[in-house]
């Protein structure tokens, strides 16, 4: 399986509605078949521009993934990172 198909499964497992006693575990599978996948794949350079990724709303991604994986505690969103660095530079 291709790193992009590994990808594209976890997230969809990240985001889905479905609830299971299992999410738990599962997630720490899926984080580490992708742990290996980035050690085993091979790629060739791709030197296309590509347009910017569209912009995501981290706060909803944020109580998708709170509310699934609610025994996982503080979340640290993209945002909030990004705020803390730049604060963290100005020091």
């Amino acid at each position: 399986m291709s790193i992009r198909a590994k990808i594209s499964e976890f997230v969809g497992f990240v985001l889905s509605d479905k609830r299971s006693e299992d999410d738990l575990k599962n997630i720490i599978r899926k984080l580490y078949d992708l742990s290996l996948l980035v050690y085993a794949v091979e790629f060739e350079f791709d030197p296309e521009e590509y347009d910017d990724p569209p912009q995501k709303d981290y706060r909803e991604i944020r109580k998708t993934v709170e509310s699934k994986f609610p025994e996982l505690g503080f979340y640290d969103n993209a945002e909030y990172t990004k705020e803390r660095r730049v604060l963290a530079r100005s020091m």
